[in-house]
């Protein structure tokens, strides 16, 4: 039973093809704008989105976050034409944990760019 479970779940996972996101975006935020550039490709049949030599895989898998104010886990998966990332972890200030942080974020592909 558990492998035919494991197999709905990867065939289900494989269907859906993620949304690719090559070029250079301009991104605001707080009133501020940049260039972002980022690299869609695939390593082992897992989608990966690369942006200034970070990667984020589209496998669903929880991998460890640290920065110099934030300690905790990122994952991301796709559904349909849209990447869905989920973080999660604690804020720190001065090196001591100031609050607790849980966000999802969905990227949609459109005609549009």
């Amino acid at each position: 039973m558990k492998i035919i479970l494991s197999m709905v779940a990867l065939l289900s996972a494989s269907a859906f093809a993620c949304p690719e996101f090559n070029g250079t975006y301009t991104c605001t935020s707080e009133g501020q704008s940049g260039q972002m550039e980022i690299k869609t490709y695939q390593e082992n049949g897992i989608y990966v989105y690369e942006t200034d030599g970070d990667k984020l895989y589209a496998d669903g898998q929880e991998r460890p976050v640290q920065e110099e104010d934030l300690v905790g886990t990122m994952s991301a998966t796709c559904s349909g034409s849209s990447l869905v990332m989920n973080l999660q972890g604690d804020y720190l200030e001065n090196g001591q944990k100031a609050g607790v942080l849980t966000m999802t974020s969905t990227v949609t592909a459109t005609d549009a760019g």
